[in-house]
Formats: C-alpha cells, sequence, structure tokens
C-alpha cells in the first residue's frame, strides 16, 4: 500500500473531479474531504449494470478520503484499499435548486430530494446530479446533462433547469 501512495504524489490528478461542497485538507497524498456548513454528507454505490438506479444513503462518517490514482482521478480510499462509493455533499432542503426539467425522448430523470439520476434512452449513459449550495452538479466532475449554458443553447439539451428554461 505504502509503494501506491507513494506513486500516487508523483501524479497529478485533475481536481475538477472532486465532489463540491466540500472541505479539502491535505495530508501527504491523501486528501480528506468533510461538508461545508449547511450540506449532508451522502454516499453513492457504484451500480453492477446500467439499468440500476441506486440513490445515494446517508454516509456513516462526516468525511471520506481521497487519493490520486494512476494521474487520472482521485478514488475514495479506506483502510482495505480502493472504496467502491462516492462520498458528496447535498443541501439539506432539496428546494434550493432550481427543478429540472427533462426531455423524455432523451433520457429519463429520477429525483429524490436534492439529488437526481438522469439516464440516456439506450441506457448507455448515465449521470448523477446533485445540489449544492443551490446549483445543481455532476458526480465526478463535468457538465451537466443539461450544462449551464446560455439559454440559446439549452433548447437542444436534454435537461433543463425550469427556471432556465422558462427564458427560451
Amino acid at each position: 500500500m505504502i509503494v501506491f501512495f507513494s506513486l500516487a504524489v508523483s501524479l497529478a490528478c485533475d481536481p475538477s473531479t472532486l465532489p463540491k461542497g466540500v472541505r479539502i485538507s491535505q495530508n501527504g497524498p491523501v486528501l480528506k474531504l468533510t461538508c461545508d456548513p449547511g450540506l449532508q454528507p451522502l454516499e453513492m454505490a457504484y451500480a453492477t449494470s446500467p439499468a440500476d438506479l441506486l440513490f445515494p444513503v446517508p454516509s456513516k462518517r462526516k468525511f471520506a478520503r481521497y487519493v490520486c490514482v494512476d494521474g487520472a482521478t482521485y478514488q475514495r480510499i479506506n483502510a482495505q484499499g480502493i472504496e467502491r462509493s462516492s462520498f458528496f455533499c447535498t443541501d439539506v432542503q432539496s428546494n434550493l435548486c432550481d427543478p429540472l426539467e427533462n426531455s423524455a425522448e432523451r433520457g429519463h430523470l429520477r429525483v429524490e430530494g436534492a439529488v437526481a439520476i438522469w439516464q440516456s434512452v439506450s441506457g448507455s449513459q448515465r449521470s448523477v446530479l446533485y445540489c449544492a449550495h443551490g446549483v445543481w452538479h455532476r458526480l465526478g466532475g463535468g457538465s451537466l446533462p443539461y450544462g449551464e449554458a446560455a439559454p440559446s443553447a439549452l433548447a437542444s439539451s436534454p435537461l433543463t433547469p425550469l427556471a432556465a428554461h422558462s427564458l427560451i
């Protein structure tokens, strides 16, 4: 395990893959993530197949540890090695983010509180969205299925916040 962590130090990972709404402290190659005040910690287990739409559960811990793996992404770790779940933080009140509107021709959307799962019609793409500080984010970083684009670009995207959609 020591060789694994010392290798991780020399490689740079993209910090944009870390969840939003967290405070990060570093101890060598290990990053400790805790939720910002007013946010609740959740854990998301990885689904075994794209058809499984698992929703997150409250985290058993108030923090998570991450390390850079192969210079590609940060992975959650525990005492046994790589953790097969993600840690992230959401608003306690689910009404802080604008409601989402979905284009049924492009995908399916399930919303539970401050978390939403969008899956393409073909089932080949899935995104976990979460609300932190009143803004929708995509778990794992990257752009949201609906993007945070100008109103003119929203017309062709699969998901739009209702408030932005009404501007079109």
